[in-house]
């Protein structure tokens, strides 16, 4: 924030996310079925990655794609 506002002249707000924990994916991201909760992003490398509110979402979206690997290193 301090280099936004020192060299640009902007002023910014950092907002906490809800998100508790993510897992990156392997499958088919076109058949998974994330929680309507969860947010599907990529990271820095373009794999896919979900963000979960809780970790019973994230155990919940495991068990009900059982094609998809949910890592917690990719």
């Amino acid at each position: 924030q301090y280099r936004l506002s020192d060299e640009y002249k902007v002023e910014t707000t950092i907002s906490d996310l809800p998100f508790e924990c993510s897992a990156w994916i392997e499958g088919d991201m076109a058949s998974f079925n994330a929680p309507t909760t969860s947010l599907l992003t990529k990271d820095a490398r373009g794999r896919p990655v979900v963000l979960f509110m809780s970790t019973w979402d994230k155990q919940s979206a495991a068990r009900k794609n059982p094609a998809h690997k949910l890592l917690d290193y990719a």
